[in-house]
């Protein structure tokens, strides 16, 4: 596992470590909204994280990554050995997951908060 996985911690330089990965893992046991997900999925990484809190709502299980069992480490290894043994599954996972990052663009957010405005003005003003 050791040549296989690496535990990084904090870094100033996230890229450097997306460009080389294939996968990215969060075995959190708690998180809120976690940002790196969206940077990896920026990256086309495929992320496994356990399924808790708003993690469905970032990841599509199946899809963009895997949501094992919440704090069942033996769900959250098959899912790693899932992606490691499956090249297929990995690209599939990473096209998706690049598709997904636009729904996090800061382009997205911009319409979305423009276009709630514009209900409330128009609103406002009866119409």
């Amino acid at each position: 596992m050791e040549k296989r996985v690496h535990f990084v911690g904090y870094t100033n330089e996230p890229e450097k470590y997306y460009l080389n990965s294939s996968v990215f893992l969060l075995p959190s046991r708690w998180e809120g909204w976690p940002m790196v997900i969206m940077e990896a999925f920026e990256f086309g990484l495929p992320v496994i994280a356990y399924h808790m809190g708003a993690m469905d709502l970032i990841i599509d299980d199946g899809k963009t990554g895997f949501l094992p069992e919440a704090f069942d480490p033996h769900k959250f290894a098959q899912a790693m050995l899932k992606l490691a043994h499956d090249e297929e599954l990995r690209a599939r996972m990473s096209a998706n997951a690049i598709a997904k990052s636009d729904d996090f663009s800061i382009d997205k957010a911009v319409k979305e908060w423009d276009g709630l405005f514009e209900r409330v003005v128009a609103k406002k003003r009866g119409k």
